[in-house]
């Protein structure tokens, strides 16, 4: 089955269709039709979502293509199907206990762990104003989301965006981490695409980082 954006389909695991809001290489993230409500669960984009997700080839070799519903401007302008699931990954950088009170403190720990990244890590990011940012606890429990905007007010390189990460993260280490970093989308909060933080592999294991960033 061909994925693609506002495609319905059925899977054979669930008698109610589901409709594509996002996909990459490793994961689809799909709205469910709620009977009851007769309605798609996220119909609504006000409030705070998390996206249902199921595994990019499951949904090829077990999904049946339905129709197509393609996504309205307030949807595609929520859910942002352009920007991408998984980013700034690196298995050499960690989150640490320590803070940096600049972009360039935090740029010169990037350039001492990895030389070779930051000028990745200067490109890239998101292109949106605003993001909701969501890190873990000490036993991996996702905490409250912070929203953050842009140094530049139009979008975020992986650098700015990894350190604001890491400082929403560090008073959340109670010890030295070995995973590695990485963003990774989880659904969106009041109209903005909001990310998990998380190590080098997203939270299911389905895509570890290949190269720093």
């Amino acid at each position: 089955m061909e994925i693609t954006l506002g495609l319905v389909f059925q899977a054979d695991w669930d008698d109610r269709p589901f409709r594509v809001l996002a996909f990459d290489e490793s994961e689809v993230f799909y709205d469910c039709w709620w009977p009851h409500a007769n309605a798609w669960g996220l119909a609504s984009v006000k409030g705070r979502a998390v996206y249902y997700r199921v595994p990019t080839d499951v949904t090829r070799r077990r999904g049946k293509p339905l129709r197509t519903e393609p996504l309205t401007a307030e949807e595609l302008a929520v859910h942002r199907p352009d920007l991408p699931l998984r980013l700034a990954r690196s298995t050499t950088l960690q989150w640490t206990r320590q803070l940096y009170p600049s972009l360039e403190s935090y740029a010169a720990y990037v350039r001492e762990c990895s030389p070779s990244s930051l000028p990745r890590a200067m490109k890239g990011g998101l292109s949106i104003p605003k993001v909701f940012l969501y890190p873990f606890g000490p036993k991996g429990s996702s905490k409250t989301g912070t929203l953050i905007e842009g140094a530049n007010g139009g979008g975020f390189s992986m650098l700015e965006l990894l350190w604001r990460a890491h400082n929403l993260q560090a008073p959340l280490i109670r010890k030295p981490q070995s995973d590695g970093v990485g963003l990774y989308r989880s659904g969106f909060q009041r109209g903005v695409p909001s990310f998990y933080i998380w190590g080098a592999t997203d939270r299911a294991a389905l895509a570890r980082a290949e190269t720093d960033l």
